[in-house]
């Protein structure tokens, strides 16, 4: 039998119910927002080292890869995140008028143009979070997973390389299934080719996103490498103004349903204790993600879902979690509520055990009474792919493989039971329990081994399910 429990800390005095905080924000303007959290989440996808990462640090300041093994082995393991603003001086022509600044270096909202002769004030256009996602093929996973919070995307194709590299389609494919329609093409590292060479990897480039939702936006040549930028005594990136005025204008914020009970998809999370702190001055965990709909409150109380998870003789069974919003963080900017849109970090009376080292990603964050379900066994329509598979011959699903699930930012293997109507409906026994409201998509990946068609052994994604019913867990 299920049960629920509270790991707190100490609990802070703040009422559980409504505050005029709360109800003053859900009626708030978005743009008026923006000047304290991101309102839209930019992945930026694509294949490995074609600079993902150094894209974002071009346009943040920041280096996302922070831990120790990704700094050692110099390449996005866990999914990276950096948050921006976009200013427009109202004086100087586009797209020069256009400057991106990392939020942690820019606290002004209206700094100064920095364009030769000009110096005046500028005008805060775009608040954005960067979610960065690994470009390696065996942490395609984690990919999925961040490919769930996004609002528009950033596909990278590096331009002395042949197009498609394998994650390059692969990660596009991933994000048109999760419906992701604004995508811009960035062609990087056009400094490494000359200009017969840049040309014929954007025709190639063009030829590719043909039919996928980034065919209706402009292939954007960038060059964003502090080395290239020294080498060449130029003391801007290339084209960075283009690709930010491209953001600001072209992209668009996806209606939000500030009414509905608020929802959360835990992407990270933290144990933010330094070794050997006093157990009197310890801090709740914290954990990281985006808000899909309503309006997170400091004091709030919520549960997360599925929440703690065992295996006794073959039983799953689940334990709510159930705790407070102590604070809600936008890089360093105290928030007293959050809206969807941007990556904010929401700091509980958790013990910090159970946040420490991404152990609640995957999780749900709502209000009690409003959390959809958690199942130990799905069943889905299935979609396959018939473009965008790294397999050139795709056969349908078999009853007893196992395959990948990853729903929301949750990445979950799970064994097919059952399959009716032609292989078309598939019952999935999964390993760890998932929570998901009915007809939510589920990225579907099969493992391959080496192959003539298949370079490498790992994932591969394969197509989608629709969730249509399941096997609930009773708390």
């Amino acid at each position: 039998m299920t049960s629920s429990i509270s790991t707190t800390t100490a609990l802070p005095s703040a009422t559980t119910s409504e505050s005029p905080t709360l109800a003053a924000a859900k009626a708030i303007n978005l743009d008026d927002v923006s000047r304290l959290q991101p309102t839209m989440n930019i992945g930026t996808i694509g294949h490995v080292a074609h600079g993902k990462t150094s894209l974002v640090e071009a346009l943040t300041g920041v280096r996302t890869t922070r831990s120790s093994e990704e700094m050692e082995r110099n390449f996005t393991i866990r999914l990276g995140y950096a948050n921006f603003k976009i200013f427009r001086c109202p004086r100087c022509p586009r797209p020069e008028c256009y400057k991106s600044y990392g939020t942690m270096a820019q606290k002004s909202n209206s700094p100064k143009c920095t364009n030769p002769g000009c110096g005046s004030p500028t005008k805060l256009v775009r608040h954005l979070s960067f979610v960065d996602c690994p470009g390696h093929e065996y942490l395609m996973a984690t990919m999925l997973s961040g490919v769930t919070v996004m609002d528009g995307a950033i596909l990278l194709v590096a331009a002395n390389e042949t197009v498609p590299q394998p994650q390059t389609a692969e990660h596009l494919t991933a994000a048109s299934l999760a419906g992701v329609k604004n995508i811009v093409t960035v062609q990087n590292k056009v400094d490494l080719v000359n200009m017969e060479g840049a040309r014929q990897n954007y025709e190639k480039i063009c030829q590719f996103i043909h039919r996928t939702p980034a065919e209706k936006s402009p292939v954007i040549p960038v060059c964003c490498s502090p080395a290239s930028i020294q080498a060449s005594n130029s003391s801007a990136p290339l084209n960075l103004d283009v690709l930010c005025q491209y953001l600001a204008e072209e992209f668009t914020v996806p209606p939000r349903n500030l009414s509905a009970p608020p929802l959360m998809c835990v992407i990270r999370s933290f144990d933010i204790n330094r070794p050997g702190t006093p157990y009197q001055a310890l801090k709740g965990g914290v954990a990281g993600g985006t808000l899909m709909t309503g309006v997170l409150n400091v004091g709030q109380d919520v549960e997360i879902r599925p929440g703690l998870v065992k295996n006794e003789d073959g039983k799953i069974k689940c334990t709510l979690l159930k705790t407070r919003v102590t604070s809600l963080l936008s890089d360093n900017t105290q928030l007293s509520f959050a809206v969807p849109g941007g990556l904010i970090g929401v700091g509980t009376t958790l013990d910090p055990l159970l946040t420490k080292q991404d152990r609640l990603v995957g999780q749900v964050v709502g209000v009690s009474g409003s959390m959809p379900p958690s199942w130990t066994v799905l069943q889905v329509k299935v979609t396959l792919l018939t473009r965008g598979s790294l397999l050139t011959s795709l056969t349908g699903l078999v009853k007893g493989e196992t395959v990948q699930c990853n729903v929301w930012s949750n990445s979950v293997k799970g064994k097919i039971t059952g399959l009716a109507r032609g292989g078309t409906i598939a019952d999935v026994q999964l390993e760890s329990p998932v929570c998901v409201p009915p007809g939510e998509k589920i990225s579907l990946s099969r493992f391959v081994a080496e192959t003539r068609t298949c370079a490498s052994k790992g994932w591969r994604l394969i197509g989608f399910g629709e969730l249509v019913s399941g096997v609930r867990v009773q708390y």
